[in-house]
């Protein structure tokens, strides 16, 4: 039976073409043997809202590569990276959706000798040390010394503050293995349907840089990006709409398209980017950055995502492959990928700047077949928000009284509502109404009401020309006066 509050997306006509709140999921894997808990394994498939680089080594644990891309056992601290490794130009909350893959230990524990200089020593364990199993053979932890990890996540430093330690301490610790075979599992999505429980958020977007290609539970047939596309075609818990992001990794921009559509890359809820980009030694997916930017702008927007993404500049030093390659691009070039749907980056006024409004199901030789609201990706971002903002604004309304009154009450409250997206231009236009056809008695007897809701997107500016003519006009001046 029908039971609750819901939105349905329905199909439009197309268009004649002639007269023609809002937080990232990330989902991936982390060293969360890096917080200091011995019960730091029941983290794993768990969700957590992160609001800066600390909150993150908290949480989650944190590493950062020397070079290169992130691996896919610290593929969530690009994303954290990415968001607040500035922090004078970090932008957030994001939530990150920690891989539910089980993480073992070392059957020994490992032991080293660290020199202790000034009461400081330094033990090298590239990251993968529980931190939790630290620990000085006759020596308190927090009493006679403390162990945290470096800001990069590689080393742990002991700290002396008991003056107990000499000159050097013996340090044992249990080192987790199998990182090189982790897998994605089918477990970590279990936790989505319960992110307003568990953290109190959900996610406009959600990405899994690193992971795409990735087999769910390492079995033939589901990848994870195919996993993101079924997320984002869905509603979580039956309510709430969002989009995906995923990378594509050719090495040469002659082999996207193949990659794309070998893929099955072509829905209006997910967006394809490429190439990696590159900053300071480092490789980031250019999905990373794209929701970055995407962040940025709906902030500066109060949160409503009535503006693309695309043309906005990015801090980065150039593009690459995912092995660090210099890959260059021209206008053209990348011109040339949005008209297959592939959201890319631009050169362009002495910055490099997003470059591409599509969804991965644009095609410049289809878009007569498309329909308007899968044109670009504004208007997939504004249907989702008004689907999901009607539900928040009339929950309240389940299983209470729906007087004649009350249903005229909430097709006035919620036409103020998109008589403000189009006063403030998110929207071109905004109706709601309460139709006799589409309420028959039945259904009203059986407390089922709809609402029919038309809205239109603010399109944004892929192209403005300006037409300029010679004119002999001007030479008339020379006889305007004699000379």
């Amino acid at each position: 039976m029908s039971r609750g509050i819901n939105a349905i997306q329905q199909d439009s006509e197309l268009l004649d073409l002639e007269k023609g709140s809002l937080i990232p999921c990330y989902i991936g894997s982390a060293p969360y043997w890096q917080v200091d808990n011995p019960n730091w394994a029941d983290i794993k498939g768990k969700a957590f809202v992160i609001s800066s680089l600390s909150d993150a080594k908290a949480k989650i644990g944190f590493y950062k590569p020397s070079s290169g891309k992130w691996d896919k056992e610290f593929s969530l601290g690009e994303a954290v990276y990415a968001h607040f490794g500035d922090k004078n130009n970090a932008v957030g909350p994001i939530i990150v959706l920690v891989n539910a893959a089980s993480i073992s230990v070392a059957a020994e524990a490992s032991s080293k000798n660290v020199a202790i200089s000034n009461g400081v020593g330094l033990l090298e364990v590239s990251g993968k040390a529980a931190l939790s199993t630290v620990a000085i053979a006759g020596k308190t932890k927090g009493v006679d010394y403390t162990a945290v990890y470096d800001a990069n996540g590689k080393s742990i430093i002991i700290t002396d503050i008991g003056n107990t330690l000499g000159s050097s301490a013996t340090i044992t610790y249990s080192e987790v293995t199998g990182l090189d075979t982790l897998i994605m599992t089918s477990a970590t999505f279990d936790a989505i349907d319960y992110f307003e429980q568990t953290i109190g958020n959900i996610p406009a977007v959600f990405a899994a840089p690193g992971w795409e290609d990735e087999l769910i539970d390492g079995a033939e047939g589901t990848t994870v990006c195919d996993k993101l596309k079924d997320l984002a075609a869905d509603q979580i818990n039956g309510h709430w709409y969002t989009q995906a992001y995923a990378q594509l990794n050719s090495s040469a921009r002659t082999d996207v398209a193949t990659e794309k559509a070998t893929k099955g890359y072509d829905s209006p809820k997910l967006k394809i980017c490429w190439p990696y980009v590159r900053k300071n030694g480092l490789v980031y997916s250019l999905v990373t950055i794209f929701i970055v930017a995407k962040m940025k702008v709906d902030i500066s927007n109060d949160n409503t995502p009535y503006e693309s993404a695309s043309n906005e500049i990015i801090d980065i030093e150039g593009l690459c492959d995912s092995s660090g390659n210099i890959i260059l691009q021209s206008e053209k070039a990348a011109n040339s990928l949005n008209e297959i749907g592939v959201a890319t980056c631009n050169f362009a006024s002495g910055s490099w700047r997003t470059w591409g409004v599509c969804m991965s199901n644009y095609l410049e030789s289809n878009k007569g077949n498309i329909l308007p609201e899968n044109l670009n990706d504004v208007a997939v971002q504004m249907r989702d928000y008004v689907c999901n903002d009607f539900q928040v604004a009339n929950f309240e309304h389940i299983d209470k009284p729906i007087p004649t009154r009350k249903a005229k009450e909430i097709v006035d409250d919620y036409q103020v509502v998109l008589n403000s997206l189009v006063n403030s231009g998110a929207l071109l236009f905004g109706s709601i109404s309460f139709k006799a056809a589409e309420n028959p008695i039945s259904a009203l007897a059986n407390g089922e009401f709809v609402f029919n809701i038309a809205e239109t997107s603010t399109p944004p500016g892929k192209s403005i020309t300006g037409k300029v003519q010679y004119t002999p006009a001007g030479l008339d001046s020379y006889f305007n006066e004699e000379v």
